[in-house]
């Protein structure tokens, strides 16, 4: 039971850091009047998502897979051809034919003979049927286009996420200005207040105000953090804003 509860402590702990560390790349992302200068290029985070994408990677394993089945099927032939070599040691019959008498005289001798030979044997079915060999080509040329075709909705999705978070960042600037106008009002009212220039519910209008332009600053910042993790995931690396 205690072995659960210390680990039930450390993965909140780490959590908690983690937020803590993206809530910092938002609170440094407010200070930023553009942030266009601090992201990557977008050429340079679509050659991370070609490089460390876990998308492409199982694209490119696919096509490997597609190459290997092509040369297996290649092997196959081979198997086909062959060279065969032997040795004989023994007594061995030997025709000689005698000229003198006009015969053929058999004679038996000790000696060493020496064989080799080349088999070539291929079913009729594989002379004319190369089914198998144009399938797995046509398979292969199918997984090139299948990666092209990930590699162009990966781009599209790298493109599209690149601008949520110029667009989130903006609207974060937004927010933001909202708030510390809303809290120069809520100052004003509490003073007014105090004064007893305005009754109570003018001053609930104010801080509700307020309160509200906060509650949507701080949805913005998550909508921020989340494209900006999003993205991450997108091209499979950190990306590390040039503070």
């Amino acid at each position: 039971m205690r072995v659960l509860i210390i680990v039930a402590l450390l993965i909140a702990s780490s959590f908690n850091l983690f937020s803590q560390d993206y809530s910092v790349v938002a609170d440094k992302a407010l200070s930023q009047n553009e942030i266009v200068s601090l992201l990557p290029p977008l050429g340079s985070l679509i050659d991370s998502a070609q490089k460390h994408s876990p998308l492409l990677k199982i694209q490119e394993a696919d096509i490997l897979i597609r190459e290997l089945a092509i040369r297996a099927e290649k092997r196959d032939w081979m198997k086909n051809f062959g060279f065969d070599a032997g040795v004989r040691y023994g007594m061995m019959d030997n025709i000689v034919v005698s000229r003198e008498v006009d015969t053929d005289i058999d004679r038996l001798n000790k000696e060493v003979r020496y064989n080799a030979g080349f088999f070539f044997r291929v079913p009729f079915s594989m002379l004319f049927d190369n089914t198998n060999t144009k399938l797995r080509q046509q398979e292969q040329v199918r997984a090139k286009y299948e990666y092209e075709r990930v590699f162009s909705d990966l781009k599209r999705l790298i493109i599209t996420q690149y601008n949520n978070i110029l667009m989130s960042h903006k609207t974060m600037l937004i927010r933001a200005e909202h708030v510390a106008t809303y809290n120069i009002q809520l100052v004003r009212a509490e003073k007014d207040f105090l004064e007893g220039n305005i009754n109570i519910n003018e001053y609930s209008r104010f801080n509700e105000m307020y309160s509200q332009a906060r509650v949507e600053l701080e949805t913005n910042k998550i909508e921020f953090l989340t494209n900006y993790q999003v993205l991450q995931e997108i091209i499979g690396v950190k990306i590390d804003l040039n503070w």
